[in-house]
């Protein structure tokens, strides 16, 4: 069986109108107050910050690249999506709110030709977001398997429920055995000294140079038992990194990070442990 195609993730554009903090709820059933995040953009980096009251189903919590590194993903930032509980985006203006319709007059205002009319058609261009809708699934399943669409070293982790952005691809896997041995195969150091990574996701998923994970076969059982060690590694380190971080202040860079993260995974010897499996399972292509 051949793997499904990996999906990109949402166009959330402009930052300063579709991504957002948490600053306070429940003074409002069923409402809290967010705070929109600024933009580099060219076009939207002079827009203030927004400020406003919004429906808490709303908001949903998002995964960028910016946050990604391997075996683990953090969800800094949330989105406004204006959703019924069955994922269908409101179009109706009188059933969104006043702040979520001064957002929209802002976007109409500030946009350049050949973009979307709306907000909400951008946030949605190419239905990106409406694929990853209803967000009902368990929280506590981590059958996304997610991975940054640039860049030079591969940073894959399992995700559960979020909106994934343009900057990531994903793939929703059948159960979180399947998930966790194909974030193990994709991370494995060998393979990416293999492959360009630009050509990750032609060669591995159209071209079945990867195979389809088997419950039957030992060597899958064992790389997706090896990305849990790896997981609890790059967890313990971001956590006390975390630790040490004064409020306000940002994570280091992606890259900095995930160096640390495989420099502790070799350390440990779960690095060469990942090389050594996935050697036996692709050895016509890893020697």
């Amino acid at each position: 069986m051949e793997f499904q195609v990996f999906l990109q993730g949402a166009d959330l554009f402009p930052h300063i109108l579709s991504l957002v903090s948490i600053e306070e709820e429940g003074h409002i059933p069923g409402f809290c107050t967010v705070t929109t995040k600024n933009s580099s953009h060219h076009t939207w980096r002079n827009i203030e910050v927004q400020n406003g009251l919004v429906p808490i189903s709303w908001v949903k919590p998002i995964l960028r690249s910016k946050h990604l590194f391997p075996f683990l993903g953090i969800s800094e930032f949330h989105s406004i999506i204006p959703a019924n509980m069955n994922g269908q985006l409101i179009q109706n203006n009188e059933d969104r709110c006043i702040f979520w319709e001064n957002l929209e007059t802002i976007y109409i205002e500030n946009i350049v030709n050949g973009n979307p009319q709306t907000l909400l058609d951008r946030l949605n261009y190419g239905g990106r977001l409406v694929n990853q809708l209803p967000l009902n699934q368990n929280p506590d399943d981590w059958l996304f398997v997610v991975y940054p669409r640039s860049g030079g070293i591969m940073r894959a982790a399992r995700s559960n429920p979020k909106i994934l952005d343009y900057t990531v691809n994903y793939f929703l896997c059948a159960n979180e055995v399947e998930a966790s041995y194909l974030v193990g195969l994709l991370n494995t150091p060998a393979l990416g000294q293999l492959i360009m990574y630009r050509e990750f996701l032609e060669i591995l998923f159209l071209v079945e140079l990867v195979p389809r994970f088997d419950p039957n076969n030992n060597l899958h059982q064992e790389l997706a038992e090896l990305n849990l060690q790896a997981e609890t590694t790059a967890i313990e380190l971001i956590h006390d990194i975390m630790y040490e971080l004064e409020d306000g202040q940002p994570l280091p860079d992606h890259r900095i990070l995930s160096n640390l993260i495989w420099r502790n995974l070799f350390e440990n010897g779960i690095a060469n442990q990942l090389n050594e499996v996935v050697a036996q399972l692709l050895p016509d292509q890893i020697r």
